[in-house]
This record gives C-alpha cells, sequence and structure tokens, in this order.
C-alpha cells in the first residue's frame, strides 16, 4: 500500500484528536476531584458518574481553545443544576454568571481576565 500525503494527514488528524479526548478526560477528573463529588450549586454528592456534569464555563470553542482543559474553566454539577433549572448555565446564564462571582470569585474573576473583547 502506497502512504500518501492524505494517509498521513488522516492518521495525524486520528491521533490530535485522540489526545484531544484524553486531554479532557483528564481535565473531567481534576473538576470532580476539586469540587469533592458535590454539585457546586445544590451541594448534592454525586456518586455515580452519570450523575456528574462538568461544565465548560466559557465555551469549549475556537475562541477559546486555551481554556479547554484549564481546570479554572470548569465547574461540577448536578443533572439538574446544568441544564434543567430555571437557574441553570444553560437557562440563566446572568444568574449562573452571578451566581459564580458570589460563590467562586477568584474563578470569575480568573476568567474574566481570559476573555478577548469582540472587535
Amino acid at each position: 500500500m502506497k502512504v500518501t500525503k492524505a494517509i498521513i494527514k488522516k492518521k495525524e488528524k486520528r491521533a490530535k484528536k485522540r489526545l484531544l479526548k484524553q486531554q479532557l478526560e483528564e481535565w473531567k477528573l481534576k473538576i470532580v476531584e476539586r469540587d469533592n463529588n458535590r454539585c457546586q450549586m445544590c451541594g448534592k454528592e454525586l456518586i455515580k458518574s452519570k450523575s456528574r456534569n462538568v461544565h465548560h464555563i466559557l465555551p469549549n470553542t475556537k475562541l477559546y481553545f486555551d481554556l479547554r482543559s484549564d481546570v479554572n474553566n470548569g465547574i461540577l454539577l448536578c443533572p439538574q443544576c446544568h441544564r434543567f433549572s430555571p437557574n441553570s448555565p444553560h437557562q440563566n446564564s446572568i444568574y449562573f454568571a452571578e451566581f459564580l462571582k458570589k460563590n467562586r470569585s477568584e474563578q470569575y474573576y480568573y476568567l474574566c481576565s481570559k476573555i478577548t473583547p469582540s472587535l
């Protein structure tokens, strides 16, 4: 089989994808450990791994790619607080920002310093 540039590029892309997935898994474990298996909004203990939702505070996009595996850009939440409650980060981002500012101010101000202004 002839090794072409396309094959090499495809293998490099797969390897990069595996590395990013591994980094994300390590990031999640660090967040769970730091937050002591507890939802940071309601305080519920999260014993089962399926009940743990590790949330990126700043979105996991190209704009904030450098923060994708930054422990300060994550928070452990139960499924209810993560997605479904009226004050979840997905339903009410303003409330969530205020929650962070009040309860996790060091993390809040760290992330504020990382936000790049839109031009």
